[in-house]
């Protein structure tokens, strides 16, 4: 029988330094993981030793963890290494970790991590179709389907936008007829010509604006 890594206790790697006033105690937390089985194997680095090892990750501060696909810059108690590791098995917890990530400052890792893994873009809707996410991420998932344009990836959720456009709360609908141009996919015009007849002025708005992006983006012939 196959098991998916996700469902698998995962590979921690720790990069500390001496003299890190954090790094023993965030230390004692993962071996008390790995005595538990909640992480199968644990591999601490020193860099002062090692600082190909940091250079390759771009860390120029410790502790930092790397978590299975997750990783992590500063101190981490035992209680919030047990959330990560939570998320890690949940099918949202992608979209809980990039929230994190923009909510941090950390853009340019979620593009990293979408390049390489186009299927992590579905955390996208789950962010966009959650009314309690915050400003900084919603402008985050902009700024990175902006990065993606031209690539090709950003069509692999095209339909799932455009079912956001059917959402109930009409901040959601507006938001979701905001990113489906950036998708560039010439599919996304079915979802916004619905939305021309919306019963919220601000989403009339929005979608008329998105059909005339993918107008200059396509060509006027395939809006009509």
């Amino acid at each position: 029988m196959e098991y998916s890594s996700h469902l698998l206790p995962p590979h921690a790697i720790m990069l500390m330094g001496p003299g890190c006033p954090h790094c023993s105690t965030m230390m004692e937390a993962l071996s008390e993981l790995l005595k538990s089985g909640e992480i199968a194997k644990l591999e601490v680095i020193n860099v002062v030793e090692f600082p190909e090892e940091a250079a390759a990750r771009g860390v120029r501060s410790v502790p930092w963890l790397g978590l299975g696909e997750f990783s992590f810059h500063g101190a981490m108690g035992l209680e919030e290494l047990r959330h990560w590791l939570k998320q890690r098995t949940d099918p949202k917890g992608m979209a809980v970790y990039f929230d994190h990530l923009f909510s941090s400052g950390q853009r340019q890792m979620v593009e990293t991590m979408v390049r390489n893994h186009p299927d992590h873009l579905l955390a996208f809707v789950d962010l966009l179709a959650d009314d309690q996410v915050g400003i900084n991420t919603r402008l985050g998932i902009g700024v990175v389907l902006e990065e993606l344009q031209g690539s090709g990836l950003s069509k692999t959720i095209t339909s799932e936008l455009g079912e956001l456009t059917e959402h109930e709360d009409p901040r959601i609908r507006g938001d979701a007829c905001h990113y489906l141009p950036l998708t560039e996919d010439p599919n996304a015009i079915s979802w916004l010509r619905k939305r021309l007849l919306d019963d919220n002025a601000d989403v009339r708005e929005i979608a008329q604006e998105a059909l005339e992006e993918l107008q200059e983006t396509h060509g006027e012939h395939t809006l009509h």
